[in-house]
């Protein structure tokens, strides 16, 4: 019984580290995603820009929260966010925009 309840342990210590090692940054920048472009006639790739506009939103409060945490700086990394996902899955600023906006109600 004694080696079940290590490996338990070991098991839940491991998968702690793990989520704290793949936690999203505190920085302005989304996690690294491949060079993708998206065609929004799919269904899969409409979903795929709406959670990565929640994801914008939910990225910028946090470097807010963790640094000056202005509404400026949000609206800053807000910014910097949606002309960096315009690159990586070639939608227009627009797209993106509207996107976010979805995501916010």
């Amino acid at each position: 019984m004694s080696e079940l309840a290590v490996l338990v342990g070991a098991a839940v210590l491991y998968t702690v580290v793990a989520m704290w090692a793949t936690q999203p940054p505190y920085t302005c920048a989304m996690v690294y995603e491949p060079h993708r472009q998206l065609d929004l006639e799919r269904d899969v790739d409409r979903e795929h820009l709406a959670g990565d506009a929640a994801a914008i939103g939910r990225m910028a409060r946090r470097y807010a929260r963790h640094g000056a945490g202005s509404v400026s700086v949000v609206t800053q990394c807000e910014e910097t966010l949606a002309r960096n996902l315009t690159t990586t899955h070639e939608v227009s600023l627009s797209q993106v925009r509207t996107a976010i906006a979805a995501a916010e109600r």
